[in-house]
C-alpha cells in the first residue's frame, strides 16, 4: 500500500491533510486552500486530490449485557500485540508500522466472522492493564482480526477548534472498537482499506 501521498478531508470547511510518511497533520496556506477549495467546488476534472469521503458508521459493536469471559490465548496476544505495537510507534514513523497491514485479502470478508472477532478482542481487551489510546487500540485489533483471516478498515479522524485526532476500525457500516457517539465530531482524513 503506498502511504506516501497526503490524504485530506474537509474539517470545517478547511482542507486538513493527513500525511503518514511524516505523521503529521498540516493545513495549506490561504491562497494553496482557496484554490483547492474553488476546484473541488467546479467538479471540473483537475490535478488536485479529492478529500476522503467515508461513509459514517451505522451500528457499533458493544460488550453491554455480554457475559462472556475472554478466552486466555487472547488475552496472551492481544496483550502482545499492544506491547509491540506501542513499542513499534515509539521507535518509528507511523508508515512504517501500517504499511504491511494491510494486504489484499485472500477472498471475501464476512461482517458477522469480523464483528465476533471485534467482540472477542473488546472482551479481553478488558482485563489488561494496558491503558487506552485509539492508535494502539486499533492496530492490535486489526492484527487480531488479520490473524483470524478478517479484516477492517483504518479510518483516521480530526476536527480543529481545537485540534484533536482520533482513529478507530470499520467493516463496512459496523464500529468496531469505539462508541458512535465519541466519533461523531470527527471527520475523516484518511481511510486504509485492504
Amino acid at each position: 500500500m503506498d502511504l506516501t501521498a497526503p490524504t485530506f478531508g474537509l474539517v470545517n470547511g478547511h482542507p486538513l491533510f493527513l500525511d503518514l510518511a511524516t505523521d503529521s497533520y498540516f493545513l495549506l496556506e490561504p491562497d494553496d486552500e482557496s484554490e483547492l477549495l474553488k476546484a473541488l467546488q467546479s467538479n471540473a476534472p483537475s490535478q488536485h486530490p479529492r478529500p476522503v469521503d467515508w461513509p459514517k458508521p451505522a451500528s457499533q459493536v458493544t460488550l453491554v449485557g455480554d457475559p462472556s469471559r475472554p478466552r486466555f490465548a487472547d488475552i496472551l496476544f492481544i496483550g502482545a500485540s499492544l506491547t509491540s505495537v506501542r513499542r513499534r510507534l515509539r521507535r518509528g514513523l507511523l508508515a512504517d508500522l501500517i504499511s504491511g497491514l494491510f494486504e489484499p485479502p485472500a477472498g471475501d470478508r464476512d461482517t458477522p466472522e469480523t464483528v465476533g472477532l471485534a467482540r472477542r478482542f473488546l472482551c479481553a481487551r478488558r482485563w489488561l492493564p494496558h491503558q487506552g489510546n485509539c492508535l494502539a487500540d486499533s492496530l492490535a485489533l486489526l492484527i487480531f482480526l488479520q490473524r483470524h483471516g478478517a479484516t477492517a478498515s483504518l479510518i483516521f479522524g480530526a476536527k480543529l477548534d481545537p485540534f484533536a485526532a482520533h482513529c478507530w476500525l470499520q467493516a463496512g457500516p459496523t464500529l468496531l472498537n469505539d462508541r458512535l457517539d465519541r466519533i461523531e465530531g470527527f471527520t475523516p482524513v484518511a481511510a486504509l482499506s485492504p
